[in-house]
């Protein structure tokens, strides 16, 4: 964000889980913040939050319009965006009947695609602003317990990739937060045990990492996935760092109070372009 010290941001889906912790980490940021839910609970998060709320479906285009130019009308400009949305469909892979697949479509890559279109040319206009998309670990550890969110995770980390190669130099930044065992769901041993520190991810760290990544402080850093990998199924381990075929860095980052290590933060940097 450049210039003002009063920073406006957009959030959907806020209304619980991940998306009210992202919304209240931005507010313990200092952000001004215009959410969007389909739950009537939205009104009483942006009592609590100071902020302004709107119903709307995360699917519908219109919606996503309307919350815009809410924002623009109410505060002149847009900062930042964090874009979560819902949950797809799950079920066998060669099961799943085709209205499932282009219903997970409209709700796990198009939102981002539809608000990167409407915010772009803002951010364009204003000298800069951010966006976070909430993705999953399933984006580059595909489950078959989750296959459509699996398949359209990872499609929303191509597209963010090219966005950035794109729109890059008119002040857009876009990252993903793809969080694994969250502590919004009832532990389960089984899965806390593939942890190192042997327990869930708290929401509110969640929040805390979606706020760094919408500051100034994160203003290097675009096309990244603060990943909270499921360590035991993969030999990936905090502090270590190797070369992937599509990235110039990687670093695993060591347990912090913020990136606390309930599942390694991956941290791509992108230092110059992305390859395939």
């Amino acid at each position: 964000m450049i210039g003002p010290t009063k920073r406006i941001a957009i959030v959907t889906a806020a209304s619980s889980g991940l998306g009210l912790a992202a919304a209240r980490g931005l507010d313990a940021a200092g952000w001004t913040l215009v959410l969007m839910s389909r739950s009537q609970k939205i009104e009483q998060v942006a009592d609590e939050l100071g902020a302004t709320a709107i119903r709307g479906d995360i699917t519908d285009p219109a919606a996503l319009k309307r919350l815009v130019q809410l924002a623009l009308d109410l505060h002149g400009r847009i900062d930042g965006a964090m874009i979560n949305t819902g949950h797809a469909a799950k079920g066998e892979l060669l099961e799943i009947p085709d209205e499932d697949w282009h219903s997970a479509l409209d709700i796990v890559l198009m939102p981002t695609v539809r608000l990167c279109r409407l915010l772009v040319p803002i951010f364009s206009a204003q000298g800069g602003g951010a966006i976070v998309s909430m993705s999953s670990f399933a984006a580059e550890q595909p489950d078959l317990v989750y296959p459509l969110s699996s398949a359209f995770r990872a499609s929303l980390t191509s597209f963010m990739k090219l966005c950035v190669d794109r729109h890059a130099n008119q002040g857009l930044r876009i990252n993903a937060v793809l969080p694994g065992f969250m502590d919004n769901y009832p532990t389960l041993e089984a899965n806390a045990r593939k942890v190192p520190t042997g327990r869930y991810g708290k929401v509110q760290e969640l929040g805390e990492t979606i706020a760094f990544l919408l500051s100034d402080s994160a203003g290097y850093k675009w096309a990244i996935n603060p990943c909270r990998r499921r360590i035991g199924q993969s030999n990936l381990r905090p502090q270590a760092s190797r070369r992937s075929r599509n990235t110039r860095h990687i670093c695993y980052v060591a347990p912090q109070p913020i990136l606390a290590a309930p599942m390694a933060y991956r941290i791509v940097r992108r230092c110059n372009s992305w390859r395939d």
